[in-house]
């Protein structure tokens, strides 16, 4: 498969990946919010689930496909953290059922 543009012109029109991000997250909190307070369903830990869940899409979409930069490494460890917390979140409710 051949490309179109050449290697420098691609590095140089390249959008920067982290604002986008940034502002998609924003956005995602935002609204999250909002649309569990309409539904009357904001709690902690359904307000935390949907931002996990929504954090890791973000991810999955904007994951950059050639190099690691430090923001993606930052936000990777992030992620890793928020998944001990939803485990913690998963138990509590697993220990209210039984």
């Amino acid at each position: 498969m051949t490309r179109i543009w050449s290697t420098a012109s691609n590095l140089c029109h390249k959008p920067k990946k982290l604002p986008e991000v940034v502002w998609v997250l924003a956005g995602w909190i935002v609204l999250s919010a909002a649309t569990l307070s309409v539904l009357g369903l904001l709690t902690f830990e359904n307000y935390y689930l949907v931002l996990y869940i929504g954090t890791l899409s973000v991810m999955q979409v904007y994951a950059p496909v050639d190099s690691h930069p430090i923001w993606w490494t930052v936000l990777r460890w992030i992620a890793a953290g928020g998944f001990i917390v939803f485990m913690l979140i998963m138990y509590w409710r697993i220990v209210a059922v039984i």
